[in-house]
């Protein structure tokens, strides 16, 4: 992919550029919040706007995050930013992988804590290399979209720290 030499939201003068975070996850709005403070650009939360998470069907991260931006940017005629990251441990053949939020869910909420015994226990005495893999989509309500992939290598400790 080439370079671009055009902005990815425009700023108008007196009208700030408005970005749909497609996201239901507090703790991750908060994080793009932080991220993007003092860029000029107001940044409204799925939630607010009572739009519904969509389901995540897509077989890559890849997928989800563009599933999450495209209905984001749909319903509000807006850009929007869907995201998808999970983590793929080598020893149980990349699970639990696109599939870790699911792996998380425990009684219908995320347990982080509960996971991370999950995968202890599932692991033993497995080797313990793993990878955090993250999809970033920016959609726009014409159909353009920008992907970011990133990949980070590492290894599972216990007990956490």
């Amino acid at each position: 992919m080439e370079p671009r030499n055009e902005p990815l939201l425009s700023i108008r003068r007196g009208a700030p550029a408005k970005l749909v975070i497609a996201t239901h996850n507090p703790e991750k709005a908060r994080q793009y919040a932080l991220l993007l403070a003092g860029s000029g650009i107001e940044l409204l939360e799925a939630p607010a706007l009572e739009l519904p998470a969509p389901e995540e069907t897509g077989e890559t991260y890849a997928a989800n995050a563009a599933l999450k931006a495209r209905a984001a940017a749909m319903a509000t005629a807006l850009p929007a930013l869907g995201d998808d990251a999970g983590v793929e441990v080598a020893a149980l053949g990349g699970a639990p992988g696109v599939h870790t939020a699911e792996f998380a869910t425990v009684g219908g909420r995320r347990d982080w804590e509960a996971a991370r015994a999950k995968l202890h226990r599932a692991l033993g005495e497995r080797p313990r290399e793993a990878a955090f893999v993250c999809a970033l989509v920016l959609a726009w309500p014409d159909a353009r979209e920008l992907l970011a992939e990133a990949r980070c290598e590492g290894t599972i400790v216990w007990p956490p720290r």
